[in-house]
């Protein structure tokens, strides 16, 4: 999960990032203390922001600054929350 949702973000289509961020759901949901599938939700969710309408975006921020917190909770390092 980890690594399709990945792929999918680095595509930077609309449709790919929302695949990916679902799957990097599912990946903090089955693994809740990888700091890595926290670290590239964080990137899923940046992404997105792009594309989101005005009047969503600061519920999404406050996602992305959740799972980039809780992935440098994990390791301080994680490259993708940095």
């Amino acid at each position: 999960l980890l690594e399709r949702g990945r792929a999918a973000i680095s595509e930077h289509s609309p449709s790919r990032v929302m695949q990916g961020v679902a799957q990097l759901q599912e990946a903090t949901t089955r693994a809740p203390d990888s700091a890595a599938a926290w670290g590239v939700l964080a990137l899923g969710y940046s992404t997105m922001l792009f594309r989101t309408p005005p009047d969503e975006q600061p519920a999404l921020v406050r996602r992305t600054e959740a799972a980039i917190a809780r992935a440098l909770a994990l390791d301080p390092d994680q490259p993708e929350a940095m």
